[in-house]
């Protein structure tokens, strides 16, 4: 049997859209109201001195590993970590929406580091059938 999308025919899915409108419309006015009494800039700075307390503690993790990690907010908002060790050369650097989440992104770099080392060090493939007639066979 098919079920018909057409009002009145199926009354429980009824009731779940009327239920569903009722809680977007609730929602909408939950945020409309969080908005005009000023609650989202607390919530905004509550995310913000939990991300802060994250970074600072994978800060001293990384730092007890001879790590070096800090961070600045970039004008288009999102942050910037760098991250420096005695083992590398350069500083790796990347961006993410939150403190916490641009030092992960750094790791994870770092992390990948001796894959891509690795394929810069290896001679190039040859392809099938891809010298041309310049190679001796």
């Amino acid at each position: 049997m098919t079920e018909s999308n057409t009002p009145g025919a199926n009354p429980r899915r009824d009731r779940l859209r009327r239920l569903a409108g009722l809680a977007r419309w609730v929602g909408r006015m939950v945020v409309r109201s969080a908005i005009h009494l000023g609650l989202v800039n607390g919530f905004v700075r509550v995310i913000d001195v939990l991300d802060e307390r994250a970074a600072q503690r994978l800060q001293g993790t990384l730092g007890r590993r001879r790590w070096l990690v800090s961070w600045q907010r970039d004008a288009n908002g999102r942050w910037r970590a760098r991250l420096s060790g005695p083992e590398l050369i350069h500083t790796i650097e990347r961006t993410g929406g939150t403190r916490w989440r641009a030092i992960r992104r750094s790791v994870g770099a770092l992390d990948r580091l001796p894959t891509l080392r690795a394929r810069i060090g290896r001679k190039p493939r040859r392809v099938a059938g891809g010298n041309a007639g310049n190679d001796p066979a």
